[in-house]
C-alpha cells in the first residue's frame, strides 16, 4: 500500500507542478487551455487498480479547481476521460486483473474496442476556440461505458 501512496503522490505533483509552470507562461498569450487526461475508471469505482484510479480521481478535482483559479485569465480547464483504450501499452498487458478488452467491450453502449483515434476530436473540440465557453469539466471518451 505504501507504494501505492507514493506513486499516486509523484502522479498528483507532476499535473501540479505542470499546471502550475504553464500559467505563468501562458497567460501572456492570447488563447490558453489546460486538457488533463483522467480515466473512466475514475468515474466507475473498479478494482484491482486502487493507486491509478485514485491519482485519475485526483485529476478530476483538480481539473475544476483549476477553472476556478485560472477563469480571470481566461484559461479554460477541462480532462478528458478515456475507457479502457487499446493503446500500444495496453496490448502488450500479460494481466488483465479485473477485466481486459472483452469486459470493457460489454460495458459499453457502442460494441466495439476504443482505440487512441477515438479521442483525436474530443481533443481537438476542447482545444477549439468552439469550446471557449466550456471549463470545469470532464468529457467521458469511452462509447457510452460511463455515463454522467
Amino acid at each position: 500500500m505504501q507504494h501505492c501512496v507514493k506513486w499516486l503522490v509523484r502522479q498528483i505533483n507532476k499535473s501540479v507542478t505542470t499546471s502550475e509552470q504553464n500559467r505563468k507562461k501562458l497567460v501572456r498569450r492570447v488563447r490558453v487551455i489546460t486538457l488533463n487526461i483522467s480515466s473512466g475508471r475514475a468515474l466507475k469505482g473498479k478494482g484491482y487498480f486502487l493507486h491509478y484510479d485514485a491519482s485519475k480521481a485526483a485529476i478530476l478535482g483538480m481539473t475544476r479547481s483549476l477553472a476556478r483559479e485560472l477563469g480571470d485569465d481566461k484559461i479554460c480547464v477541462n480532462t478528458i476521460a478515456p475507457g479502457s483504450t487499446m493503446s500500444e501499452n495496453v496490448l502488450k498487458r500479460q494481466n488483465w486483473m479485473g477485466g481486459g478488452p472483452d469486459q470493457a467491450l460489454q460495458s459499453r453502449a457502442l460494441k466495439r474496442l476504443e482505440v487512441p483515434e477515438d479521442l483525436v476530436g474530443a481533443c481537438i473540440f476542447l482545444a477549439s476556440s468552439e469550446s471557449d465557453f466550456i471549463t470545469g469539466k470532464t468529457l467521458v471518451v469511452d462509447g457510452g461505458s460511463a455515463m454522467v
